[in-house]
């Protein structure tokens, strides 16, 4: 994903949390570090202590997230 078009995804990363949150799947992203807010807000969404989550920072413009189960 574009890191500056990260708001256009904010419905589908709110249903990547809503699925970690549901099960034991770890989420590892990796963004600049400026879009973290932007990444976490919708995915954690009163979420935080159920959803494991790693944040990386890059240099790279792009937004890889991947979910292990």
């Amino acid at each position: 994903i574009d890191a500056f078009k990260i708001d256009q995804f904010s419905g589908v990363l709110e249903a990547i949390g809503n699925m970690a949150a549901n099960s034991s799947a770890m989420i590892i992203i990796e963004a600049p570090a400026a879009q973290e807010d932007t990444i976490l807000k919708p995915i954690l969404m009163g979420r935080q202590q159920v959803v494991k989550l790693r944040f990386n920072a890059t240099e790279k413009q792009k937004v890889h997230l991947q979910m292990l189960d």
